[in-house]
């Protein structure tokens, strides 16, 4: 995750950048969409975050980008009853 709005002492919020912050986050899509589809198995939640991820740096996965940035949106929808 880069630049991802999170608590810091002292300023209130903070931007930050790393995993451990991009984990929340895909925690709490991976919450919504169990919510909209509490039968979801470990491998379609997966499945439906990397093929709604946006695509960053060279096509495709790779190393700097894995498959992409996170959309809650379209991982939601993805899951849509």
């Amino acid at each position: 995750g880069v630049d991802i709005l999170a608590p810091s002492r002292g300023k209130g919020h903070d931007l930050q950048t790393g995993t451990s912050f991009a984990a929340a986050h895909v925690s709490g899509i991976l919450a919504l969409m169990l919510e909209r589809q509490p039968d979801l198995t470990i491998e379609a939640a997966r499945r439906a975050l990397i093929e709604t991820a946006i695509d960053l740096g060279e096509p495709g996965q790779d190393a700097s980008f894995g498959a992409g940035r996170t959309s809650a949106a379209a991982a939601l929808r993805s899951v849509a009853k």
